[in-house]
């Protein structure tokens, strides 16, 4: 199973759906909100904050905004599962529910991880998912810490909320939040979960491509493991073929709205295998003829080169498209040129020694989202089944 790691899914837009189509072999697997959490301890959030308005200090903006962030997080979630849904009909995806500690002593080596990454705060936050880190805190405050003051339940199966005097926890909010600004606070629980399952996850998919200079950061911390565990000639082929599969299969499949790019994607895994195949094939070649280069520049003109001449022609006969209506795949696939270079530095990097997105034992595998457009003409049915791209016609079919 490959791990959507490590934030839950908030919106669709924050995974290509040609990740499911190439790793659909694969079950991939997404995680529960952490505030799922909450109900087990038997702490009242809302009647906790009720509480807060009576006495109104002056961290009650603070949990108003820690509230609000929470909320719409646990809206945009629902929404997304609920989304995915025919991925996990088909047996594609798996939900779930990790497990692991946010208490206060957990929060102090939080704070040492951070500062070992050797990034500022400011930096940090501009980097971190805010739904994912507003849930942290909320499972830090009403579950760990809620727990530590008042016990756990004795009926481990009640799900009802404990009637308990607030006091304890009001007092814990009020020091907790007098002591870190509100970014302070969401920075140091959002890598709760990043502290926790260092080196304890195999294969993942990165979640939030802000985190590459962090998991840069902490592949050095990690040398050693990292030289140890190494990455086979396989593992690096795979993951440029991955992406540039992406970045093929992204301008036409990622560019539609959310419930009929879902339904496109679980179709074609379910009744058009052999074009997915095609497709992952010819990208595992141009792959392949990628290893070696070292200079940048270089690498990046050739992979305009490769696209020119062996997927700009065959996606314009493919789909029929004429001169005025096609307007150059090429122009349209390569309009943002530091994506492309940024592809150029991951691809010299999974060839190398030491791929710079290896943190330990952990393989995160690129999957941000290229969004470009192209129209499309007629299309001839014996092409479609002769073709590399015929995965292509399908989408735009549909």
């Amino acid at each position: 199973m490959l791990l959507l790691f490590p934030d839950a899914l908030y919106d669709l837009d924050n995974i290509s759906c040609s990740t499911f189509l190439y790793f659909q072999k694969e079950t991939v697997g997404i995680t529960l909100q952490p505030s799922i959490s909450m109900p087990l301890g038997g702490c009242d959030p809302f009647a906790f904050y009720q509480y807060v308005q009576q006495r109104n200090p002056k961290w009650q903006l603070l949990l108003m905004a820690l509230f609000d962030g929470w909320s719409n997080g646990s809206s945009r979630f629902h929404e997304t599962s609920q989304s995915l849904m025919p991925f996990k009909d088909i047996g594609l995806l798996k939900i779930i529910h990790l497990s692991y500690s946010r208490t206060e002593a957990t929060l102090e080596n939080t704070k040492e991880f951070i500062k070992s990454i050797g990034l500022s705060y400011d930096n940090l936050f501009k980097m971190i998912d805010l739904d994912q880190a507003f849930q942290e805190l909320m499972s830090h405050l009403f579950y760990e810490m809620f727990l530590e003051l008042y016990g756990s339940r004795e009926d481990i199966k009640d799900r009802s909320a404990r009637k308990v005097d607030f006091k304890a926890l009001y007092d814990y909010c009020g020091t907790f939040f007098n002591k870190y600004t509100i970014e302070e606070a969401l920075v140091n629980c959002y890598f709760f979960r990043f502290y926790n399952t260092q080196g304890k996850l195999d294969t993942v998919l990165l979640s939030n491509e802000g985190l590459i200079p962090i998991l840069s950061a902490t592949a050095d911390l990690h040398t050693d493991e990292t030289k140890a565990v190494g990455i086979s000639h396989n593992d690096s082929t795979d993951m440029v073929a991955w992406e540039i599969f992406r970045q093929i299969l992204s301008p036409y499949l990622d560019t539609i709205d959310k419930e009929t790019r879902v339904s496109m994607t679980a179709d074609l895994i379910v009744n058009h295998k052999d074009k997915v195949t095609k497709l992952k094939n010819k990208c595992w070649k141009l792959a392949e003829d990628f290893k070696g280069e070292k200079n940048l520049n270089a690498l990046v003109a050739n992979i305009s080169k490769y696209i020119s001449v062996y997927v700009e022609s065959d996606i314009q006969a493919l789909l029929k498209l004429d001169g005025k209506t096609f307007q150059s795949v090429r122009d349209k696939i390569f309009a943002d040129q530091k994506s492309w270079i940024s592809l150029g530095g991951f691809i010299i990097s999974a060839y190398s020694d030491q791929p710079f997105i290896t943190a330990a034992t952990s393989l995160a595998v690129l999957s941000n989202v290229l969004s470009k457009s192209i129209s499309t003409a007629q299309e001839n049915k014996k092409a479609i089944s002769q073709s590399d791209y015929s995965i292509i016609y399908n989408l735009k079919k549909s």
